[in-house]
């Protein structure tokens, strides 16, 4: 079960990682849901590296409990907007660098792995392919889910990212279980 595991995760990696070029490269709704940042806005990025801040993820307005008054601050600055968190990286990175090409690949491989791994689990392993699919696809439902739905929720922030994020997460899984339901079959 092991090598039909291995091979099971290797094929669903290639499918993810073949499907992620093509929902964030190729398609264009892509470029719909993950803007770019307006030319009056580059000033407050070229201030942020003016001002030598460091990498990081950033909140503002910042939520400060120290006293009742600074919570009050900040739960009425959070109403009166705006709102925003900003992934920032100081140094520059190769846009298609291989190495985040690698490294995503391998994201995928062991995630895949995981999911072959807990499907044995649950029946070592599922008798029938719609099974034994379904249980991927479900796994791809259960990242959308809770992996991507938390951050609209608990930061407030607009859902279209996240839900085109999570429409790849369902896609995904459900191309890549047809691959690992196939390989994942019973021992005959």
């Amino acid at each position: 079960m092991g090598k039909r595991m291995a091979l099971a995760a290797l094929a669903a990696a290639f499918i993810l990682f073949f499907w992620g070029f093509f929902w964030f490269g190729v398609s264009p709704l892509a470029k719909q849901v993950l803007q770019s940042l307006p030319e009056t806005a580059q000033p407050g990025v070229a201030a942020f590296a003016a001002g030598d801040l460091p990498s990081g993820t950033y909140m503002s307005p910042a939520y400060d409990d120290s006293t009742p008054e600074m919570t009050n601050r900040t739960v009425a600055a959070y109403a009166a907007g705006p709102v925003a968190m900003i992934h920032y990286r100081k140094s520059g990175v190769g846009f298609m660098d291989p190495a985040v090409m690698g490294i995503g690949f391998l994201h995928f491989l062991l995630s895949a792995m995981l999911v072959a791994w807990l499907s044995t689990r649950s029946g070592a392993p599922l008798p029938d392919f719609r099974r034994r699919w379904a249980f991927v696809a479900g796994a791809g439902l259960l990242v959308a889910f809770t992996g991507r739905f938390s951050q609209p929720i608990w930061y407030s922030m607009p859902w279209d990212f996240f839900l085109y994020y999570a429409a790849f997460d369902v896609t995904g899984w459900a191309l890549a279980g047809l691959a690992m339901a196939r390989i994942l079959r019973p021992a005959k």
